[in-house]
């Protein structure tokens, strides 16, 4: 299971086929709870990413994530 949304507004939502037919209801629901969980965490992670460039948070750990997510996403 996978989600995606721009701007926290439109959300979408991707099940892989079979899902249904593999997994309990229990088993369904903790795997929803986690792809949100996982959302929302790196939903969490840009915005400080974000804060740390307009702001210049001067944290050492956030500052070496954010350039080590933008040099991943430049693909050096």
């Amino acid at each position: 299971m996978r989600f995606r949304n721009i701007a926290m507004r439109n959300w979408q939502c991707r099940i892989a086929p079979g899902t249904r037919a593999y997994l309990s209801e229990a088993e369904f629901v903790a795997e929803t709870e986690a792809a949100i969980q996982n959302l929302l965490s790196d939903y969490r992670r840009e915005i400080l990413f974000l804060k740390d460039r307009c702001y210049d948070l001067e944290i050492a750990i956030v500052r070496e994530a954010r350039l080590r997510a933008e040099a991943e996403r430049a693909g050096r």
